[in-house]
């Protein structure tokens, strides 16, 4: 199936080996689904910064890196492996997302 990726607040990564990022994927029947990706280095420092023993959050994807390629990789294996309505939220459609425009899967760009 095909997908596509939107970034909600934006692809503003200085270090993506110690960051995390919120993603939209937006598959091709229309269905929008939510996660957020992390790198084990920004887990770490969450917790050491933090003042809770504990760091849990719901749809979290834990990515090697947080560069678009590998966020990319990341979520092609997610969909092809057919576990995305187990590892994120489905969090409505196209036109939830999008209310006040006619947009349609193709008019979406890819990774921005």
């Amino acid at each position: 199936m095909n997908f596509k990726i939107i970034f909600p607040t934006g692809y503003n990564i200085v270090n993506p080996n110690n960051d995390n990022i919120d993603v939209n994927i937006v598959l091709e029947n229309k269905k929008v689904f939510f996660a957020t990706i992390f790198t084990l280095e920004n887990i770490k420092h969450l917790l050491d910064e933090g003042h809770e023993s504990y760091f849990f959050v719901t749809n979290m994807i834990i990515a090697k890196n947080i560069t678009k390629p590998e966020i990319k990789k990341v979520i092609t294996e997610i969909v092809s492996e057919e576990c995305i309505e187990h590892i994120c939220s489905e969090i409505g459609n196209i036109e939830d997302i999008f209310p006040d425009s006619k947009i349609q899967y193709i008019d979406i760009e890819d990774m921005v």
